[in-house]
This record gives C-alpha cells, structure tokens and sequence, in this order.
C-alpha cells in the first residue's frame, strides 16, 4: 500500500494544503506549530477514524475558530489498485466515499468496510483516542514515541498475524495441514474451558458451570450446617433465659427496696453537703468576729496620732525644696550670664577670622588666576624655545679673519682681520675689487629655515602666553601661581577654623539668653557658682531627708488605714454571715443540732443498706456498682425475648427434618465435586496438549524468525560495520521479545539498557525490518512515518540514518519524515521536500526502486 497524495481543508490551522507524497522518502519541513504533526495525524485518522465520530476526535480536527467541516482526501494504491479516499468529519452529518481508478465509489459503511480490508485493521468507532493511536503502531511514529521498542507493543497493533505468515513464507517452515488442524482443534476445545490469559474456568463454560454448582451446593451445606448450629444455640438460650428469669424474679424486689434506701440517703447527704459547709462558714465567722473585736482598738489610737504628725512633716518638707529651688534657680543664672560671656568671645573671634579672610581672597583675586597646569604649559614652551636655540647654534659655521692683505665684505659689509663671526645662513664673501667670491653655507640647509621657523614659532607662542598672563617672564609667572597657592591654602584654613556656625547664629543665640551685669566678669561669675555647689548639695540633702520623712509618715498613714478598713470589712462579713445562720436556723446554736440529727440518719441508712446488699449477694448478686432496677428489668425483658425467641425457633425447625435436608446436601456436594474434578481433569489435558504444541510452535518459529532478524542485522550495518549480532526470540503468546544487541565489546545489551539515541535508531530499524517483511501482504509497499522522530541521535549519525532510509526504499518501504530541524533535512536524500508554511515543493532525481518482491 503506497500513500500517493494527500489533501487537508479546515483541519487545524490547514485551510488549504495538498501535499504529492513520493514512493520512496518524503521530508516535510517546518518549525514547531507549523502543522507537521497534524499532517501526521490527518492521514492516520482518514485511515482508521470513521467519518461520523464525535467528541474530542472530532474537536482536535476543527480550525479554531471553527470555519466549516474539516475534509481530508488521501490517494493511494493497494491491491493492484489505485483508490481516491475523502471523508469530512461531521458527526452524524459526516460522509465518506472510496473509489477505484475504474470509477466504482463506495459511500457510508461499504466504504469504511472495504478501506478496513485494505489496511488490513479495522476502525476505531466510538472516538476512543488511545485505541485509535494503536492502528498500525508499529509503522506510525508519533511524536516523542521514537525511543519505544516495537516488539513490546501488543501482537494485534503491530500486526503479528500477517507478519508470521510472511515470515513463514520466506523461511518455507510452514507446519502441515494435518498438525495445524489438530492444534486448532485442541485450541477450540482449550478456549471452551480457559480464558485468554490462561485460566481455568471460562465463563459459560461446562468448567466454570461446574465450579459454580459446587460452590452453590457448598454454599448449601453451609447455611444448613449455621441451620443446625443455630438450632442447637436455641436450645441452649432457652434454658438460659429461663434459670435467669427464676434468679431476677428474686432479685428485683431487693433491689427495688434498695434503690428506695439509696434514693433517700443521697437526699441527705445532699442535704448536709449544702448544710455543713453553712454551719463551718458561720463558726469560722464568730470566732473571726472576737479576734477582729480585740485587735482594732490599738490600730485606731496609732492611726490617730499619725495624722497629728503629719502636717508639720509637710511643712518642714516644702521649707527645704524652697530653699533648694533658689539656690538652683541662682545657679541657673550664673551659667547662663557665663554662656552669654562665652558666645560673645567666640563672636569676636569669628569676626576677625572673617576679615583675615576676605584680606586673603582679596589679594588672590588681584594675582592672575594661574593653575599648575597653566604655569607647566608655560615651563613646557620655554624649554621648547631653549631646545630650539640650542639645536639653531649647533648647526651654525664659525668664521674668523685672522689676517688679510685685501679689503673683503662678508655680505656686502667690512670684514677685518681678527673678527670672528658664527653663521646660521647662507653668506657671500668677496674681495673688494671683486677678485674673487666665496659662497658659505652653514649645515643643512633645509635644516637651518625648518629651526628657524621653529623658534620663531615658539617665541611667538610663549610671548602670546605671558602676556595673556600680564606677565614678563616665565620666572615672574612662577613666582606669582606660588604666592596665590599660597594665599589660598591660608584662606582655606581660615574657613576650615570658622566651622559652619555662623556670627549672626552667635548673636541670635545670645539675644535669647539673659543679659549679664555690665561689670560682669566670666572668671568672678565661675567662682560664684563653685560657691553654690557645697550650699545647694547640704540643700539638696536636707530636702531629701524631709522627703523621706514625709514619705515615711504617709506610708504608715495608708498602711493602717488600710489595715482598719480591712478589718472593718471583715468585721462586716463575719456579721453578716451570723445574721443569715440567724435568719435561716434560729442561730448557730440551733443550726448545730440539726446537722447532728441529718447525720445521725445517714448512718442508721447505711446500715439498712449493707444488710439489704447481704441478702443480694446470697441471692447471686455480687456486684452492684452500677446494677438498678431499670437495668435489672431491662435485662428481665430481654430475657423474656430471648426464651420466647428460641421457643419460636425450636417450635418452626423441626430436628428430624433438619438432619434428611443435611444428608441431602453432603450427597448433592460430593456429586457437583465429582463432576467439577472430572472437567478439570480434561481442561489440565487440554492445556498439557497445548503447551506442548506451543513449545514445539516455538521451536519451529526460531526457523522462521530469522528473515526478520537479518533484515534487522542488514539495517544496523548502516551505522557499525564491525562484527556485531542481534538476539530476538518468539514466544507463541507473547510475541517477538529479548530483543537484545551485541557489538564488538562483546556485552549484549537490551534495548532499555541503550542510550536516547541508540534506543531511536534500534527501533527505526526494527520498524523498517518489519514493514520491509510485511510489504508482500500489502501490494508490495508499506508507509512509514517518523514524526520528529530523531531528537536524540548525534548529527554524526545522520549520514547512516539515511543510508538506512535508501536501503528501506529499495526494498518496498514508503518513507514519510517530519522535521523541524533544517540541517537533517539537508542530511537526507529525500525524494520530495516540502516545506511548511508551504511555498514550494523540491523534488529530487527519483531512485531506481527494486520490487519487494
């Protein structure tokens, strides 16, 4: 079966999209949430999803928002057969048709029916999305699911029948008709009595109709056998409930006339408990009273004489904080006269700091406003000039007369015998008659104007500076930055001693404070109030002790007026506690009497109680904490209910018949367990016999295994071309499993004991194995799609990944892959590349294919 084309409207984000698919390896393109897994899945559910689905299979295929029915049209061939396929997903609205290059269509059922043979699996109905992705699981690679072992997947999703029967085919290991009709035979007759999984007792079988026979006819026996049981504990209540009715009928007039007592010395008690308590309060309080009489008298005298005292105590008190409030308010004033004298020293001293200054800014101002990078400036263009001088006198000619005989000019002027010249430039010299003519020129010539022009440079430059300066020399400039540094680190120092206090804050200050004595003295002041010290400390002092006195005196006032308003308040308590005992009992006297008399009944009560409890105990009754009459006749009721209870139960069993219904059920069970052994015994045959099929199946399907594991061998080549083999084994329940790799290291490794990327590349080829066997069942050609499929395979790998892909387009395998990653695009040789968003498909030079078969 070969995918030729597919088309997508309104489904997700795909208006429009119409993608050719190339028999051999499809690329399609795009960045995440460009729609390739939608492709992916589009194809599959026009595959196996029918048209009327509802629910979420539906919803996950609408456009959002949703614009109209989403429609997709897949073309393939199969069969000999090229076949056109459109459903649109609509619910019960939905619609398919199928058909055929010869114009036969199919529509509705007949449709969904005949696309179900061509794929070789049925739909999913019912919209059942994880049933769904298990349709062709072993050829769909969806997203994330590249690292799953196919073989671990379920024998009907991964389509083992066709696959055994191909690899049967190629092996030639097919078992004769005769053993294959025996083994279904045996089959048929094993699933009568097991389930898939291999348990006894299928339901609705003869087995599991027997095992539920016995299990009723036990079940039988058992509720006679809890009958008979019952009957027996019957008869063993009744006797019971009749001996301890005998025993209350006894007991529950004692106990009445017990209650009776008990009743009426709890209202005694009760009435003591509230009495004593009265009569303890009452003589505690007369002989409070006495005390309180004897001690308050004494207490008052004191108190008296205390309050006599105390006002010449305050007097004294308030003559001393007086005198000591004069001697700190003359303290007072004497330092503030000190501060005012104070403030106004600093005041003048501030003053004169300020004009010192404004003497210092003034003269700094005058000189020119020289900074120690002006001054080097100009130091730089002196030294410049000096070097420019030095280097025009070193290239100049020395010229001396020393003698002549002759008049000669040097530059038309005299030149005499003895003279001696130094020349910067040019110069002629000549005789006077013009006899002859010397031409001198001194150095370089070149070299002379160029330090010439220099220096001329230079004197203009520094006669510009030292005038822009108003100075004569560079000397003079010197002399004038250092005298205004000078004069400016003294007015900073000035400032500095000022501080941030200003004169006129100064002034404020000794505004506010009271103006001393003109002929004040701050030294006379100061020995005046060292004079007050020992004065107002012996103040000080005096008022203190008149304070403790005073103190003194009233905490002794408050004490005893406390104390005698305590024991007045007792004395008022204790009173009045007499009066209510006098009101209530006719006196504390009198009250005494009457708790002697409650007493004197609570204990002939007490007595009465312990010979009625005697009488109980010889009656059977030996704990009565907590036993009442109520109880006692509740308990004689349920007694009561249990004799007539069992009288019933013994009077509607009958035990002769009891006993036949017995005898009956043992023989009913020993038959149902006889039948059940004899049914079991044959199902234990059956399974024998099939397992022994199944074990030589086994031994035979290791023949037939091999094609699959040399087509694995032949894909893992692409990656490792040393010595390396492949361990798979079937198992005829369970499949294909231990599926293993060895390489050169010798250690054969399960495949979840492989890398991400390994684990992904195994199972690819374990796929393409597998859709390159099952090609022969299907036209010669099966599809394959890897979704994103390779995130953990090292770039390196690519190149033999895609040698792995053109080796499975060579041999009937239609390879679709879906990337988002452009650099293993361009690592694969596809046939077709499409790229999403979709502009243009490039197709490439198509390969030769071999046919599958």
């Amino acid at each position: 079966m070969q995918l030729l084309q597919i088309t997508l409207e309104h489904v997700r984000l795909h208006r429009q999209l119409n993608l050719p698919l190339a028999s051999g390896i499809t690329v399609l393109e795009g960045a995440n949430e460009s729609g390739k897994s939608t492709l992916a899945e589009a194809i599959h559910r026009a595959l196996f999803l029918p048209a009327r689905t509802a629910g979420a299979a539906l919803n996950q295929l609408r456009t959002r928002p949703f614009e109209a029915d989403p429609t997709i049209s897949l073309q393939f061939s199969a069969d000999g057969n090229t076949y056109q396929l459109r459903k649109t997903f609509a619910g019960s609205r939905g619609s398919v048709s199928l058909s055929d290059a010869a114009g036969s269509v199919l529509e509705g059922e007949r449709a969904e029916e005949r696309l179900a043979q061509l794929v070789g699996a049925s739909a999913v109905r019912g919209g059942n999305l994880g049933r769904l992705r298990e349709r062709w699981a072993h050829l769909w690679v969806w997203q994330g699911q590249a690292g799953v072992d196919p073989l671990s997947l379920a024998p009907a999703t991964i389509d083992q029948e066709r696959l055994l029967q191909q690899l049967q085919h190629q092996a030639q290991t097919i078992q004769s008709g005769f053993d294959q009709q025996i083994q279904q035979a045996i089959r048929q007759r094993w699933s009568l009595s097991h389930t898939d999984g291999g348990r006894e007792g299928r339901a609705g079988s003869e087995l599991d109709r027997a095992l539920k026979a016995e299990a009723k006819a036990a079940e039988n026996l058992s509720q006679l056998e809890q009958d008979e049981h019952a009957q027996q504990q019957a008869q063993r209540d009744f006797a019971e409930a009749a001996s301890a009715l005998q025993a209350l009928d006894v007991q529950l007039p004692l106990l009445k006339q017990r209650q009776q007592l008990q009743d009426q010395q709890q209202r005694v008690q009760e009435q003591l408990s509230q009495w004593q308590p009265v009569l303890q309060r009452g003589e505690q309080a007369a002989e409070h009273l006495q005390q309180l009489r004897h001690s308050l008298a004494p207490s008052q005298a004191q108190l008296e004489a205390l309050q006599q005292r105390l006002p010449e105590t305050e007097l004294s008190f308030k003559a001393a904080s007086e005198a000591l409030d004069q001697a700190i308010a003359q303290a007072e004033t004497l330092q503030q006269w000190m501060r005012v004298l104070q403030l106004q020293q600093q005041a003048d001293q501030l003053q004169a700091l300020a004009i010192r200054s404004a003497e210092l800014k003034q003269r700094a101002e005058q000189l020119p406003a020289l900074e120690p990078a002006d001054l080097e400036s100009l130091q730089q263009l002196e030294r410049s000039h000096q070097d420019a001088a030095v280097a025009l006198a070193s290239l100049s000619t020395g010229l001396e007369l020393t003698a002549t005989d002759q008049a000669l000019l040097l530059n038309d002027q005299p030149l005499r015998a003895g003279d001696a010249l130094d020349l910067d430039q040019d110069a002629e010299l000549r005789s006077a008659s013009g006899g002859f003519v010397l031409q001198i020129r001194p150095g370089g010539a070149g070299r002379l104007d160029q330090l010439r022009q220099t220096k001329a440079q230079l004197d203009q430059q520094l006669s510009a500076a030292l005038q822009r300066w108003n100075l004569s020399d560079v000397k003079a400039a010197k002399a004038s930055e250092r005298e205004r540094r000078e004069l400016i680190a003294e007015w900073r120092q000035l400032r500095s001693q000022q501080g941030a206090i200003a004169v006129d804050q100064l002034r404020q200050q000794i505004a506010a404070l009271p103006e001393p004595p003109k002929d004040a003295d701050l030294s006379q002041l100061r020995e005046q109030l060292d004079a007050l010290v020992p004065q107002g400390k012996a103040l000080r002092l005096q008022r203190n002790q008149a304070e403790a006195d005073l103190s003194q005196q009233r905490q002794q006032l408050e004490q005893l007026q406390a104390s005698c308003q305590s024991d007045l308040q007792h004395q008022t308590r204790a009173q009045t506690v007499l009066e209510e005992v006098q009101q209530s009992h006719g006196g504390l006297e009198s009250f005494r009497q009457q708790v002697s008399r409650l007493q004197q009944e609570l204990k002939q009560g007490q007595q009465q109680l312990q010979r009625l409890d005697e009488q109980l105990q010889r009656q059977g009754v030996h704990r009565l904490d907590g036993v009442s009459p109520v109880a006692v006749q509740h308990q004689r009721d349920q007694w009561l209910q249990q004799r007539a209870a069992s009288r019933a139960l013994l009077e509607s069993q009958g035990e002769r018949g009891l006993q036949e219904q017995l005898e009956m059920a043992r023989a009913d069970l020993e038959d149902c367990a006889s039948q059940r052994q004899t049914l079991q015994d044959e199902a234990r045959m059956l399974n024998l016999l099939l397992q022994t099929f199944e074990q030589e199946q086994a031994q035979l399907s290791e023949s037939y295994s091999a094609p699959l594991a040399d087509s694995l061998e032949a894909y893992l080549r692409c990656f490792t071309k040393a010595p390396s083999r492949l361990g798979l084994r079937f198992d005829p329940r369970q499949g294909f499993v231990d599926l293993d790799w060895q390489r050169d290291s010798g250690v054969a490794w399960g495949f979840d004991d492989l890398s991400g990327g390994t684990r992904e590349l195994l199972a690819a080829a374990v796929r393409l194995a597998m859709a390159e066997v099952l090609a022969a069942a299907y036209d010669g050609v099966l599809p394959v799609l890897f979704d994103d499929a390779f995130t953990n395979v090292d770039p390196s790998r690519w190149s033999a990944l895609n040698a792995m892909f053109q080796r499975a387009r060579e041999r009937g395998v239609q390879v679709l892959l879906l990337s988002c990653d452009p650099n293993f695009s361009a690592a694969i040789q596809p046939d077709v590349l499409h790229q999403l968003p979709l502009r243009t498909s490039t197709p490439t030079a198509l390969h030769r294919r071999r046919s599958a078969a």
